[in-house]
């Protein structure tokens, strides 16, 4: 398993971004990569999102020795779907990357593949020198957990290149709060969290500093939280559109994950942080489809849907 040595490595993973990917066929450059290594190399298109390319992931390690990665994006200025640029490069078995602009009905079609593990290494044995659609989403968007969906194992614990930093708080003396600034619930405002918080720490009669986390694009949400966390004498820190390998440290040593569905939220699954994730409705059946069973089971893992009226945090001591 690769682990990072952070006080001797002074980079951080780089992988090289591809130029030219010929939709049906890779460049001459990627294909020579294939035909002259010994390694097991495959080449995805798959759509963009942190949590997205993350199942991905899972599902391929075990299975190849690089995973090279055409993110689909029907936006290319959108600074939500250029924020899973920078989760890429922590990735230690993808070495090479891009984004495609491509039609709103492509990408519709690609998230809705439901192809097994089968079925896509048949594809590649007969050509592995092609490019390869392949995602998860429906799957779990149907209830079927990942490690179902065929036979063949799925990573459970996702080793992830991360940067230590300097934050006030000791490991483990402080929980997060993430906020989507791209969409909200009418159910959920910004303005429920910090109530949310306030009674789960008057009922354990303990509580954190918090850490409100998230990008530039979620800011507005976050400082109306913080906010009013900080009215009611809650100590805040912001820790805003900073690079992911910083954010992942932050997550992993964190007591407690507080936030609307995103993919930072998939994130602490994987490091088993206690949490607890809101869900839009028509997502319902993905709130129990991918996280640990573990987790799920030892109540580490908690989630409710945005209509459901909950009061206070059930899983947090």
């Amino acid at each position: 398993m690769f682990r990072l040595n952070l006080n001797k490595q002074k980079n951080i993973h780089k992988p090289k971004i591809i130029q030219n990917i010929n939709k049906k066929t890779p460049s001459n450059k990627l294909r020579g990569l294939i035909n002259n290594s010994n390694k097991s190399i495959i080449t995805l298109k798959t759509v963009q999102g942190v949590g997205d390319i993350f199942w991905v992931y899972q599902k391929l390690y075990n299975h190849f020795d690089v995973i090279n990665l055409i993110i689909c994006v029907t936006d290319s200025n959108c600074p939500v779907q250029k924020r899973v640029l920078p989760f890429l490069k922590l990735l230690p078995k993808v070495e090479k990357f891009k984004f495609e602009l491509v039609s709103t009905e492509y990408c519709n079609h690609l998230s809705k593949i439901k192809k097994t593990m089968p079925e896509l290494l048949n594809e590649w044995n007969n050509n592995n020198n092609a490019v390869f659609e392949y995602a998860v989403n429906k799957w779990l968007e149907d209830g079927v957990r990942i490690n179902e969906i065929d036979s063949y194992s799925v990573l459970e614990n996702v080793s992830l290149i991360h940067k230590e930093i300097n934050i006030p708080y000791k490991s483990k003396e402080y929980i997060i709060l993430y906020i989507s600034g791209n969409k909200i619930s009418k159910e959920w405002q910004p303005e429920k969290y910090p109530k949310l918080i306030h009674n789960t720490f008057l009922n354990n009669k303990n509580k954190y500093p918090i850490i409100l986390l998230g990008a530039e694009y979620d800011r507005k949400h976050l400082l109306i939280a913080g906010n009013i966390l900080r009215q009611n004498n809650y100590e805040v820190y912001y820790f805003i559109d900073k690079p992911f390998e910083n954010v992942i440290y932050v997550i992993k040593n964190s007591r407690y994950f507080l936030g609307y569905q995103s993919g930072l939220s998939i994130l602490a699954d994987n490091y088993d942080i206690p949490q607890t994730m809101l869900y839009f409705n028509f997502l319902g059946g993905l709130m129990y489809s991918w996280p640990k069973q573990k987790n799920i089971d030892s109540n580490i893992y908690n989630a409710f849907k945005f209509d459901e009226n909950i009061n206070m945090i059930n899983n947090f001591n």
